[in-house]
């Protein structure tokens, strides 16, 4: 092994669009009343993919101590009947995500649609995939429905780069800027790794520092009038 070189770290390159304060408000005023509107909420609580949030069933929700078991993703594939298929997550890891008042009051509406709509449509879909966001049978919802539901409402707001996964984004911007330590943030989102997560988000890191800078001055010069 002597005179082998290691290769390089590759940092994660591809270009994120979390949304700034005034579109998220302008984003939770044009989803209000969306058939998805509870969904795209629940992604800004919890940083969740897509996929995971479409593989989650109730019987992750632990409803006494407001925390999420993510142990599993929908896979965009389906078996031979149609049906939905669940995988590993990404780093075939399973954690938990500890949530608010917010995001539980969230699932407790999602919950009462999904009860009225499995009085609808019947059938055996509900208890055996028991999904928390599922279609109007009770089965996998469309990757592509959301996706595009979501990028016509973006469209609106003259923020065609934004994905779905942005939301995702948006909400570790948020936790970094309202003083989430690394490592919790990292154990949140599922990176395999601390460095993943500061990869990925330097540049949240960076403008924090630009701002530390401006606090550190602004006591100094306090102490200095105290004087």
């Amino acid at each position: 092994m002597q005179g082998t070189k290691l290769p390089p770290v590759r940092k994660n390159t591809r270009s994120i669009h979390p949304f700034t304060e005034e579109e998220l408000k302008t984003y939770l005023t044009m989803i209000e009343g969306h058939k998805h509107e509870l969904l795209f909420q629940f992604a800004l609580y919890t940083g969740m993919r897509q996929s995971e949030i479409l593989g989650l069933t109730w019987s992750n929700i632990d409803w006494e101590n407001h925390k999420i078991l993510v142990d599993k993703q929908m896979a965009k594939k389906k078996n031979a009947k149609g049906e939905p298929v669940f995988e590993e997550t990404k780093t075939d890891k399973e954690r938990f995500i500890a949530v608010g008042p917010d995001a539980i009051a969230c699932l407790e509406k999602q919950q009462a649609i999904v009860d009225r709509m499995r009085l609808t449509a019947g059938g055996s879909c509900w208890e055996e995939h028991d999904l928390v966001f599922p279609n109007a049978t009770g089965n996998k919802l469309s990757y592509r429905t959301v996706y595009d539901c979501h990028k016509r409402i973006v469209k609106k707001m003259g923020c065609e780069d934004t994905r779905f996964h942005d939301l995702r984004h948006t909400y570790a911007t948020a936790c970094i800027k309202s003083g989430v330590d690394i490592k919790t943030l990292q154990d949140n989102l599922g990176h395999s790794d601390v460095q993943t997560t500061l990869n990925i988000y330097s540049h949240v890191f960076d403008s924090m520092k630009e701002a530390s800078a401006h606090q550190v001055e602004a006591y100094y010069s306090e102490l200095k009038k105290e004087k």
